[in-house]
């Protein structure tokens, strides 16, 4: 109930709200079969498109559920993804938010919306590079403390599901560029993918059995579908698979490898899953973040500006 009475709050929330800065609300009219019928085929790439994230975000759960044990994989796989999906929702939808009025301000432009979305790819991973690295270090601790241990047998699999925030918010800047061009049936037959990969990649994860292979199969999955979701639309709109990968792989790689070298060091020496661990990879998360933003102002330090000018000009 933790989960969804925030959701409840949000849509009464969203209602009121969008009754206030709407105004009067229009009258609406009777609805006939014609008017369904036309309002379904307006939407229907719509309605592909929630499949597809519901395939992608909740199904794999019917499947650990139908072929895995209760008590010591699905239960802790099931709050794992729900711990990460609280994370995941605000980057992508503010992500979203942000690139779709972006990019269709100027749709009617082919080559700046190409480079729209070169840069705008640049800089959603330059920016959700550091905050996932420092969720990812904090996440174990937070969990260990805040729920008392109740919860350390799901930190694996949070620890392992969270890096591919980075991803899915490229995805994410994906999507907007398609929306923005009126290309429904394209970003939805891609989510639909997306869901059906995902289904492959848990069932991989369950056959080789256990918590942390689901956990990394549906890591790996993320990573290389949605790469590809990124890399195809980059390349409709013209640009290079060279061009694009410089332009999103370094901050991850950095990332990446901060990351490792600050997890690695605290897990050798106390055990993986001791406290002493937590404690140590959690604490080093604040140098780890700073180091990445040392190395990012020294060698990345025109996405410093370029993130800076579309925070002051969002909503212009």
């Amino acid at each position: 109930m933790s989960f969804v009475w925030p959701m409840l709050i949000v849509a009464i929330f969203d209602a009121v709200s969008y009754r206030w800065l709407g105004g009067a609300m229009p009258k609406g009219g009777r609805l006939t079969r014609d008017l369904f019928i036309d309002l379904f085929h307006l939407s229907k790439w719509i309605i592909v498109a929630v499949l597809g994230m519901v395939l992608a975000y909740r199904a794999d759960g019917f499947v650990v559920a139908r072929f895995e044990d209760l008590e010591n994989v699905v239960t802790y796989y099931g709050w794992a993804i729900a711990l990460t999906g609280q994370a995941l929702q605000p980057f992508t939808n503010l992500i979203y938010s942000i690139a779709l009025p972006a990019f269709a301000r100027i749709n009617s432009d082919p080559i700046r919306t190409s480079h729209a979305y070169l840069r705008m790819a640049g800089i959603v991973t330059f920016i959700a590079a550091p905050a996932v690295l420092g969720m990812s270090m904090v996440c174990p601790l937070a969990i260990h403390l805040i729920w008392a241990g109740k919860w350390d047998m799901a930190i694996p699999a949070v620890a392992l599901i969270l890096p591919a925030t980075c991803f899915k918010s490229l995805q994410a800047c994906a999507l907007a560029f398609d929306e923005s061009h009126s290309r429904f049936r394209r970003a939805a037959l891609l989510l639909i993918f997306d869901g059906m990969t995902a289904l492959v990649a848990v069932t991989i994860g369950v056959m080789i059995g256990g918590l942390v292979a689901i956990a990394s199969a549906i890591l790996i999955q993320r990573i290389i579908y949605t790469s590809f979701h990124a890399f195809y639309v980059g390349q409709s709109a013209g640009l290079s698979r060279r061009k694009m990968l410089a332009r999103i792989s370094p901050p991850l790689v950095v990332a990446a490898l901060i990351g490792t070298a600050f997890v690695l060091w605290p897990s050798m020496q106390f055990g993986a899953g001791s406290s002493k661990a937590y404690w140590y990879i959690g604490l080093l998360s604040v140098p780890a973040v700073l180091i990445y933003a040392a190395f990012a102002f020294a060698f990345f330090r025109g996405r410093w500006f370029e993130t800076l000018e579309i925070v002051r000009s969002r909503g212009k």
